[in-house]
């Protein structure tokens, strides 16, 4: 290998040893952990997502994936019907009939209204 190749090549590792990375001044900071789910930072990807608490000692980190229901598989069409006691809920709102308005709802909806179930805490 001649003289000037192997300067160059010595060069470039050198340069390569020197290189600084800026840092961030976007930085969160807390005096204490999150005591609430409403306090704690929500990280996700659209399909998973995290609640982190931010403890020192222990923390505590809530897990959900997209794919995670309560309930059980259903057909997506469950009430087919169910559009026709949308008039008779407004009625019991504009009324403020409010048991009856929920008891109308539940017609609507039917039995499956599950909601996302936690992968883990």
């Amino acid at each position: 290998m001649n003289s000037k190749a192997c300067f160059f090549i010595i060069s470039i590792c050198l340069c390569n040893c020197f290189f600084v990375y800026a840092q961030s001044d976007k930085i969160l900071w807390y005096r204490q952990p999150a005591n609430h789910f409403e306090e704690s930072l929500v990280l996700g990807n659209g399909k998973m997502g995290a609640s982190v608490f931010g403890g020192v000692a222990s923390d505590k980190i809530y897990l959900n994936d997209a794919t995670l229901w309560s309930g059980e598989p259903v057909d997506p069409n469950v009430n087919p019907e169910a559009y026709k006691n949308v008039p008779a809920v407004r009625e019991a709102l504009k009324n403020e009939n409010y048991r009856l308005a929920d008891s109308l709802n539940r017609k609507i909806q039917g039995k499956f209204s599950q909601s996302y179930a936690p992968l883990g805490t």
